[in-house]
């Protein structure tokens, strides 16, 4: 693993990367995902985050509060605590003295949680390959801030994107479970 720490610019430029990938990528696994859940679990998801269906914008602060500044910041410190951890005290797995298992180590650290927290959600796969893509960020950047800024603007960029659906009369799709 390269020690050379990344500038702020840098890490900026990776936050934008995986946001422009989230943002193809997600969706494609949502309508995948819809597919293969249940009716009960769709209707699970609707009741599950219903500050996101509200039709008007008067609960923007609280939305602001709970999903993108307080989610955001727990979740990536549980499903990506460990591994930022491990990142930052340099920690090298060596067996038998030959093998390096650190990457492996590094990996599994990222992919279990990721996966154990994706199962808790009525859509995996969208919310497991989300994880993936800010834990390669921390992986990358060797830090957590850039993998919460990413999780905040993708939890942002989703309420704007439901208030906008809203806005063109689409709304009805929101509820239709």
């Amino acid at each position: 693993m390269d020690d050379t720490p990344l500038s702020t610019a840098r890490k900026w430029k990776l936050i934008f990367k995986v946001l422009a990938l989230n943002a193809l990528v997600v969706p494609i696994l949502l309508l995948i995902s819809q597919e293969f859940i249940s009716q009960e679990r769709v209707g699970h998801l609707v009741h599950s985050y219903p500050e996101f269906y509200y039709e008007s914008f008067r609960i923007f602060g609280s939305f602001l509060k709970k999903y993108v500044f307080e989610t955001a910041i727990l979740e990536e410190s549980y499903a990506r605590g460990l591994l930022w951890l491990l990142i930052v005290s340099k920690m090298k797995v060596v067996m038998f003295k030959k093998h390096d298992l650190t990457s492996l180590v590094l990996w599994a650290s990222l992919i279990i949680p990721t996966f154990q927290w994706a199962t808790l959600h009525p859509i995996f796969l969208p919310v497991f390959f989300a994880g993936l893509t800010w834990g390669w960020l921390v992986i990358k950047t060797k830090s957590m801030w850039p993998a919460v800024v990413s999780h905040m603007l993708a939890n942002l960029s989703i309420y704007f994107l439901i208030k906008l659906v809203q806005l063109l009369g689409y709304g009805y799709l929101l509820y239709k479970y």
